[in-house]
């Protein structure tokens, strides 16, 4: 299966948190890059000179300027039914993001997907852990008691 990775961007450059991103999504299968933002090309271009870069999406619209988890979530989640996995850099722009994204699922959606930040809850009681960093990424799975569940 093919992995979506999130581009961190600020419209004109790739962050390098994303670049670790791929090298690691790469271990895990072809890797496709969303890049989502207004007046995006140049990043997008620049998304597609990553090595180990397969295909790059863009989303280039106004509502995508500023780079929200709230805007974002519906358009990755929509895109994540496609892909056996979603990555995004372990930055503050993929913290914030991924445990929006899944919520926007449908339930028996959700269960088959791996989305990976650094922290999310999935159904039914799993958290996933993920820490993509210099290239390397790590799951966790754990199935913590009702006390010990994200809020």
């Amino acid at each position: 299966m093919s992995v979506l990775v999130v581009a961190e961007h600020d419209n004109a450059q790739i962050k390098p948190a994303t670049r670790n991103t791929v090298t690691a999504a790469a271990k895990l299968g072809e890797v496709v890059v969303l890049v989502a933002g207004h007046d995006c090309k140049a990043a997008a271009e620049a998304a597609a000179k990553i090595a180990g870069v397969a295909r790059v999406l863009v989303a280039d619209a106004a509502l995508y300027a500023h780079p929200l988890a709230e805007s974002l979530a519906a358009l990755v989640a929509g895109l994540a039914k496609s892909h056996g996995h979603v990555l995004a850099p372990a930055t503050t722009f993929g913290k914030n993001l991924m445990p929006t994204a899944p919520p926007s699922l449908s339930a028996s959606a959700s269960s088959s997907l791996k989305f990976s930040a650094l922290c999310m809850p999935r159904p039914p009681e799993t958290t996933i852990l993920a820490l993509v960093s210099s290239g390397r990424s790590e799951r966790v799975n754990s199935w913590p008691t009702k006390a010990d569940s994200p809020r």
